[in-house]
């Protein structure tokens, strides 16, 4: 099945191309998905499980729903569920092109005039299905409006990316998250899209942001490739900003800064070691008011991890005690 972070992508491919769309393409759109919602709501209520082929007498047999919303049915060979689905997006792509049902009936090639609007797929099916929308909820007019769609930036956050397995996360569309690979002039196949219900490629969009978070002290960074590395810009986010970004009230920025001085002071430390604003929150995001007990029980136990092993580890740690203790209030 789709990942998270491929189905991000698919909200934000369909954003980026309707943004193109002019409001006639819209319009044609809208009215389809009307028509369809009408159309799965019928087959959920059971009140329809056959559609008209153009063949006379001929029908198709409807199963039901897949998981992609796509309308699935029976083989007539066997049986047997078809691996060929009808999805809303090509047949919003055939609306726009057949918008009526005496030009569906009109078709001398059907199997050609369908496959040369939406490339390979079982053409009978698209049209019975597009045929019995026309037919039972109106054809496609060309009164009805439809809003222009603005485009949008989606911004995927990845916290603390360098504890995850990079592979897991973007797999085979690793190199696809590089800026010069953006887009469906660098659409590929997936490896299981002869699983999935279409043939469409993927590709990441331009109006997609990543942004990865981490902490630079943290052993998993070494795991963090250098391949990962370069397709990101950099933004180091220091203890003070992070204070500012909370709002923390200026009690609780004086000791964090008093105390992250005193761990610059300290060899073997230095600022990659300081104490951010997330120290100074309580499990409700407010600021903390009772200092002893944050010492104590957050900033303590992390310190002396710190200085694990150090010459003077206990010194240091007094000394760090009492430049928090002690910060001035400015």
């Amino acid at each position: 099945k789709n990942g998270v972070f491929k189905e991000f992508c698919e909200k934000a491919r369909k954003n980026l191309e309707d943004s193109l769309k002019d409001s006639k393409t819209l319009s044609v759109e809208q009215q389809i998905e009307e028509k369809y919602k009408r159309l799965i709501e019928a087959i959920q209520n059971g009140e329809i499980n056959t559609v008209e082929l153009k063949t006379p007498g001929k029908y198709a047999i409807i199963l039901g729903q897949s998981g992609r919303n796509n309308i699935q049915f029976k083989r007539p060979s066997n049986g047997r569920i078809s691996e060929h689905t009808v999805s809303l997006s090509r047949l919003q792509q055939l609306g726009n092109e057949f918008k009526t049902q005496a030009q569906l009936e009109r078709l001398d090639n059907l199997s050609q005039s369908i496959r040369d609007v939406i490339g390979g797929c079982n053409a009978t099916w698209y049209w019975a299905i597009l045929h019995h929308l026309y037919k039972t909820y109106g054809d496609v007019t060309d009164n009805a409006t439809a809003n222009k769609v603005d485009r949008k930036n989606y911004v995927f956050v990845i916290d603390e990316i360098n504890r995850g397995e990079i592979s897991k996360i973007f797999g085979e569309l690793f190199f696809s998250i590089d800026p010069s690979y953006r887009g469906a002039k660098s659409a590929v196949y997936t490896q299981y899209t002869n699983m999935h219900e279409t043939d469409e490629k993927f590709y990441v969009p331009e109006n997609v942001y990543i942004i990865g978070t981490m902490n630079d002290i943290d052993r998993s960074v070494e795991c963090f490739d250098f391949a990962m590395r370069r397709r990101f810009v950099w933004q180091e986010i220091t203890a003070e900003e992070s204070a500012e970004n909370m709002n923390l009230p200026k009690e609780c920025k004086a000791k964090m800064k008093s105390l992250n001085d005193k761990i610059s002071g300290i060899e073997g430390l230095g600022s990659s070691y300081h104490i951010g604003g997330a120290y100074f929150l309580d499990e409700d995001g407010m600021s903390i008011k009772d200092f002893e007990e944050t010492w104590n029980l957050r900033l303590e136990p992390l310190l002396r991890e710190y200085l694990r092993g150090m010459p003077n580890a206990d010194n240091n740690l007094n000394e760090l005690r009492k430049a928090y203790e002690n910060a001035v209030n400015n």
